[in-house]
């Protein structure tokens, strides 16, 4: 299967369903019905906070976890900025037209599809009520020098470095540390 044909056929059908639906265009400030609204697909706005969701998986996101440095912050912002905004907003607008359609099909009431929104649904919701039970959480690096000072290690090394001057003392040293 040629993938780039097969691309251009899906380009092709999203700009025809595009044509087809007058309704479909970016939201200008005279005809926004609310400010959170970046364009309206028929009578379905399509929400500034998903084009931000958007942009923000497209940009690479931070692991919540982690402490990011200033430095990674302001790569993600870069690649951020260096994104299309109306490309996204183009890419989203599409992706409303498709579902439009595929709910007029009622491709949306099919058990798989409704199963499978609902798994999705509950592993995000997991996923951040896992987080925000994490965030609650302080610990001290205190608790954490307590919690293993009783723990037996398995093993134990101890690591040095040795400067010679060549191979030969190098391995003088390796045959007396042996």
């Amino acid at each position: 299967m040629d993938i780039y044909r097969t691309s251009a056929v899906l380009r092709r059908h999203c700009l025809v369903l595009l044509l087809a639906l007058p309704g479909a265009h970016a939201a200008s400030p005279a005809t926004a019905p609310a400010p959170d609204t970046v364009a309206q697909v028929g009578e379905q706005p399509v929400r500034k906070a998903l084009l931000d969701a958007l942009i923000d998986a497209n940009a690479g996101r931070a692991n919540p976890f982690d402490e990011e440095s200033a430095q990674e912050r302001g790569a993600r912002a870069d690649a951020r900025a260096a994104l299309d905004r109306n490309a996204m907003l183009g890419e989203l607008v599409t992706m409303e037209l498709m579902a439009q359609e595929a709910v007029k099909l009622k491709l949306d009431q099919s058990p798989e599809l409704v199963a499978e929104a609902e798994l999705a649904y509950k592993t995000l919701l997991q996923r951040d009520l896992v987080r925000h039970m994490l965030s609650t959480i302080a610990v001290t690096e205190e608790e954490i020098a307590q919690r293993y000072q009783g723990v037996p290690a398995e093993r134990q090394f101890r690591l040095a470095t040795v400067d010679v001057a060549g191979p030969a003392q190098a391995r003088a040293a390796l045959t007396a540390l042996a």
